[in-house]
């Protein structure tokens, strides 16, 4: 064979190697640009998915909390949008105070109570049962089923349930009759108390377990609980029924409450009424009950008040407490300091007994029974939705919850809030002094740093941790030692006017303060001295200051409605403001920015401006990017115009906006709202993002608290998850979920059937 011959089978063979290489790439990129079109279409069909699901999720919360909630963490789990975070967020949120929803009965829960030692919850229900639940793992332990032959007519409930005092036994009224079950056993004992009326709706045991007291009609029977026999006379003074029966504390009283307007107090020891019956301007007495030291008795009526009267004189303490519809039920806590009511209004009160204040928690159908647990921490309440609804007795202190309140002793109110660049502290400024809290625990952390003699502003830790900046109304700037919560050295002056922000560079060498003066002063913090002279070109105070990641540039937001670029080592501003200045703030524009934040990577600055919106600037034309977002933040009263306060979330894809009662995160990229957190503060004055986004503080002017804020989303769902209690049925599975494969949605409980 030629050697021509060969060259050309060579190139040949290259050639077509080439071919089947270009071929090979060619259905390789087809491949893959497949892969990335079905990609896309599942991302898009799953982003579809849960947008429908958490939709279903906000309309199903109106009526069915815990189909919401369990839709909700479908449609996260289904794909992260801000749709779906959105409905998980706001579920969780929206009802934070609920710890766990008791399931199982099929009609409408009436009665509930705890046992003794606070381990067992127990309902009845219009299904002619009683269930008994574990309170810490909130699962079913045990039903109790009543003899259907005690009742003529099949709709009736169990309106009454108690423990006896060893919480041994549960008495139960059922239309016409009184059965007693042993709770070891679950099983009825003996035959059910002799009762003459058809309508039995009040039950209780004297506090040493001796005596079992019901209303018989308008009469009281009193039984010895031993033999059952008669241990008096009935108790007659009312002409008509029963309703309701408390015993004293220390037993020596009882208290009844009746359809003819009245409450009557009972002498134990003779069996006497004590005084006249007790009235107030309600109607018909649904409930009583004594507080902790029985020096108060409180009584609540279908005209939508509860009286509270001084039980020695008989005369009413202050004015009535209001529902918006019949008082149902009410409990004392067992500190006697707070009265828990319930009613048709699908609301549950809890009533701060010296201020009348309250704490409204709105539910999805009415409550018609209530009951506080022994230790005080938990409230149970029985609803028209059958079910029972455990809710945290005081949840604005607990941890592990989506928000937590952190409250100093003496009330003082709170106008900063920082995060320690660990995450591990927070420091809240109030008043004169400063408060280090642990942000896992909402413990304090030693005593509050005191050393300024006038209002402190502002608060910022070093990025090491190591020290705290506060800068204050008597024109100083405070370094404080963190652990040992010391000063460092003398109070730093230079400033004419009040300190009303601070900030450290990224390397922990300087700390820059905004004063009420106009000015910007950058100082050593080893020496403590200013560097240079200071920075000046705003026209009213500096409300916020930020150094970029390398601490190169510093920024600084003003009541002049602009924010400036300042170059660190020249001490000169880097182009021109971002707004337009407006001279004297109080004689032009009423606008200002209030506060600013840069994004992660330094693309973004944003400010916080009077007129309702949040501005977007690209920092490096000095470009407004798109429309501003427009928050129109709602308020709870009259509020300054200049309350608006800004942060991005660590990953830069939200901005946090916080102005009167609401704080709402909204997209970087797409400008659109995308979930909102409403404050128990009326006026909200500063916020702080953690490092790790996990969470959000807020400093409040109305009620002396920082208030925090769980960001984690896998945090919402354990939290759904813990409230809901169960998994989706195999019923709603089927409504939901037609054409896919069942499975539970919390894999910590047993699927439903």
């Amino acid at each position: 064979m030629s050697s021509l011959l060969m060259l050309k089978q060579q190139r040949l063979r290259i050639l077509l190697a080439v071919v089947i290489a270009a071929t090979l790439i060619v259905l390789i990129l087809l491949v893959l640009s497949a892969q990335h079109n079905a990609t896309l279409a599942e991302q898009r069909v799953a982003q579809a998915r849960a947008g429908e699901l958490s939709a279903r999720s906000i309309i199903a919360r109106q009526n069915n909390l815990q189909l919401a909630l369990l839709l909700s963490v479908e449609a996260f789990k289904t794909k992260d949008t801000d749709q779906s975070r959105n409905a998980l967020a706001e579920n969780v949120a929206t009802n934070q105070q609920v710890l766990r929803i008791l399931s199982g009965h099929t009609g409408r829960v009436d009665s509930v109570a705890f046992s003794p030692d606070g381990k067992i919850v127990a309902a009845g229900s219009t299904d002619q049962t009683i269930l008994l639940w574990d309170v810490a793992t909130g699962q079913k332990i045990g039903t109790l089923m009543t003899d259907t032959s005690l009742n003529t007519q099949s709709n009736q409930s169990i309106d009454k349930i108690v423990f006896s005092p060893n919480g041994k036994v549960i008495a139960a009224t059922l239309h016409n009759s009184i059965v007693l079950w042993d709770v070891s056993t679950r099983q009825q004992i003996g035959t059910p108390l002799p009762v003459l009326s058809n309508y039995i709706v009040s039950i209780a045991f004297s506090p040493n377990g001796k005596i079992i007291a019901y209303g018989d009609g308008n009469r009281i029977m009193l039984l010895d609980a031993n033999t059952r026999k008669p241990v008096s006379q009935p108790l007659e003074r009312h002409y008509l029924g029963i309703t309701s029966l408390a015993f004293s504390p220390d037993g020596k009283i009882l208290a009844d409450g009746s359809i003819d307007d009245s409450v009557m107090l009972w002498d134990m020891s003779t069996y006497q009424p004590i005084g006249e019956p007790l009235k107030g301007p309600q109607n018909r007495i649904t409930s009583v009950a004594f507080n902790a030291d029985g020096k108060k008795i409180a009584a609540g009526s279908t005209d939508n008040t509860i009286t509270i009267w001084d039980v020695a004189s008989g005369k009413i303490i202050g004015q009535p407490l209001k529902h918006t519809s019949s008082v149902n039920d009410l409990a004392f806590s067992p500190d006697g300091k707070t009265l828990a009511t319930v009613s048709y209004d699908r609301s549950m009160m809890l009533w701060n007994i010296n201020s009348s204040a309250a704490q409204a928690f709105k539910y999805t159908e009415s409550l018609n029974a209530v009951a506080f647990s022994p230790d005080g921490k938990t409230i149970a309440s029985a609803s028209s939705d059958h079910n029972v609804i455990l809710w945290d007795a005081n949840p604005n202190l607990s941890t592990n919850k989506i928000i937590s309140k952190l409250t100093n002793e003496n009330k003082i109110t709170v106008v900063n809030v920082a995060f320690s660049p660990n995450g591990k502290i927070i420091a809240s400024v109030e008043n004169k002094k400063v408060q280090l809290w642990d942000s896992e625990t909402n413990q304090p952390i030693g005593k509050p740093l005191e050393g300024h003699t006038d209002t402190v502003w502002s608060a910022a830790f070093s990025p090491d941790g190591k020290i705290l900046a506060s800068g204050s109304n008597d024109k100083t700037i405070i370094l404080w030692d963190v652990a040992t919560g010391r000063p460092i050295g003398k109070p730093m002056q230079g400033h004419s006017q009040s300190v009303r922000s601070v900030t450290f560079s990224p390397d922990g060498k300087m700390l820059a303060s905004g004063g009420f003066d106009s000015t910007i002063i950058i100082w050593d913090v080893a020496t403590q001295q200013p560097i240079g002279q200071p920075l000046k070109g705003h026209h009213s105070f500096i409300t916020s200051l930020l150094f970029n990641a390398d601490g190169k540039v510093l920024v600084s937001g003003s009541f002049d409605d602009t924010a400036v670029f300042w170059d660190v080592a020249s001490h000169k501003m880097i182009g021109q403001p971002f707004g337009t200045p407006i001279g004297d703030p109080y004689q032009g524009s009423p606008e200002i920015v209030s506060d600013i934040a840069l994004s992660p990577d330094g693309k973004i600055l944003a400010t916080a401006k009077s007129d309702n919106t949040v501005v977007l600037w690209d920092t490096t034309t000095h470009q407004v990017i798109g429309e501003p977002l427009g928050t129109r933040i709602s308020y709870a009263g009259s509020v300054p115009p200049y309350s608006y306060y800004i942060a991005f979330t660590p990953d830069g894809k939200y901005i946090a906006v916080a102005g009167g009662d609401t704080t709402i995160f909204w997209n970087v990229a797409t400008h659109l709202r995308a979930w909102s957190f409403t404050s128990p503060h009326a006026y909200i004055l500063k916020i702080a993002v953690r490092a790790d986004g996990k969470q959000l503080a807020e400093a409040s002017f109305s009620d002396e608290s920082v208030i925090v804020w769980n960001l984690d989303p896998q945090f919402w769902m354990e939290k759904a998850c813990q409230q809901a209690n169960r998994n989706l049925t195999t019923a709603e599975w089927a409504q939901y979920f037609p054409n896919e494969t069942y499975h539970p949605t919390c894999p910590a409980f047993p699927q439903e059937p």
